[in-house]
């Protein structure tokens, strides 16, 4: 069995959720003797790089200048599932595992792909075009439209469509207007992180972090959806002792200098390739994201035995169960209850050790990769006929 994993990843992405689950992923399926390859958006050739912005352009002509941003997301994923299907010929993959519905769309507008084995993770909580529309910018109803089109199109072309949740599966299939969820689903989260074994104290020494300091992280990339302004804003209520971390990158000004504006200490905000670290020399974790499929910093810091405070959002409650204080999705209820995780030791004692055994019944590297091997080889038993897709738009 040799796979090829296949994002519509960009240089940065793989600190992040979706980066960090495919490389859990992958080193679990090479443990367990598979071999794996990678095929990201930024591995596009510098042509047909071109090709996709001249696409993308023609769409925006068509559809509103407004979204060009949109396609040349679209466009680029578009463009690296067709390379993928034609690496996978040449290099004698025996599955494509796509991690993007367009992308996948992508591999099936190649002939010759029929008797492949192919199938995709869903990694966002809602359809693209639901997404989009939600929680990046408006779209005209003919281009939610095409989105959900393009989705349903390569649905009918694949083996197997991986959801991390259950709550994520229920809510594409409503959002494409599905009867259930098709016979292709599969539910397997991911991977707990396979980090090494750090104490606080140790991690603290590498970091340069004072011993006495009380630490809240936060991890996302500083973008409106990670909502980093609402965690400021409710720090600044909770009062002196504590100091924010952010595990980002970003435009960090506007945030300091809304700490500043309210007499708080302003955010740490770092990029970095050891992320355990912060969340063994942290106190506590947050998240006030407007959705989240699954909330992979939320599994780490289960994993890390941090107590939660966080947005209920998406995949995230049934990632953490009781073991986070899950908050409306409103930035006052999400404040009181920050603050009174911080301002209740005894609180965030009793989620620390929730969150200790949830992790501990957590599958790792190797369990989720076994799961997915069992999904490619029933999928490897089938032939199948597949109807070659247009270009989306």
């Amino acid at each position: 069995m040799k796979v090829l994993q296949v994002t519509r990843e960009m240089p940065g992405d793989e600190r992040y959720g979706l980066g960090r689950a495919v490389a859990q992923l992958n080193a679990g399926l090479a443990a367990d003797g598979v071999a794996v390859g990678m095929l990201r958006s930024a591995d596009l050739p510098a042509q047909t790089a071109a090709r996709a912005s001249e696409r993308a352009g023609r769409w925006a002509q068509a559809h509103g200048s407004a979204l060009q941003g949109l396609f040349e997301v679209v466009s680029r994923a578009w463009e690296t599932g067709r390379l993928a299907a034609q690496l996978a010929q040449a290099q004698g993959y025996t599955h494509v595992h796509c991690h993007d519905a367009v992308v996948a769309h992508g591999v099936l507008s190649v002939p010759g792909v029929a008797r492949q084995p192919l199938g995709t993770t869903q990694h966002g909580f809602h359809g693209l075009a639901q997404a989009v529309h939600r929680h990046v910018l408006p779209l005209p109803d003919a281009v939610a439209g095409l989105l959900d089109r393009l989705e349903r199109q390569a649905l009918r072309g694949l083996d197997w469509v991986v959801f991390p949740t259950p709550s994520g599966a229920r809510e594409w299939a409503a959002e494409l207007g599905l009867p259930g969820l098709p016979r292709q689903a599969q539910v397997i989260p991911h991977a707990r992180p396979a980090w090494p074994a750090t104490r606080r104290a140790q991690a603290r020494a590498t970091l340069g972090w004072p011993e006495g300091d009380a630490v809240l992280l936060a991890v996302g990339q500083l973008i409106p959806l990670k909502r980093l302004d609402w965690v400021v804003r409710a720090l600044a209520q909770a009062g002196p002792g504590w100091r924010l971390v952010i595990l980002g990158e970003g435009d960090a000004q506007p945030l300091r200098q809304l700490a500043q504006d309210l007499g708080a200490p302003p955010p740490l905000v770092v990029a970095s390739d050891q992320p355990w670290l912060y969340f063994a020399a942290a106190d506590a974790f947050t998240s006030a994201s407007a959705t989240e499929s699954f909330g992979m910093a939320h599994l780490e810091a289960l994993c890390a035995g941090l107590p939660i405070a966080c947005t209920a959002v998406g995949g995230v409650p049934d990632v953490t169960g009781d073991a986070a204080l899950l908050l409306a999705d409103d930035e006052a209820a999400y404040a009181a209850g920050l603050c009174q995780l911080l301002q209740q030791p005894a609180l965030g004692q009793r989620l620390a050790a929730r969150a200790a055994a949830r992790a501990a019944d957590w599958p790792d590297c190797l369990a989720v990769a076994q799961r997915h091997r069992g999904v490619y080889a029933a999928a490897g038993r089938e032939t199948r006929a597949v109807e070659v897709l247009d270009e989306p738009f």
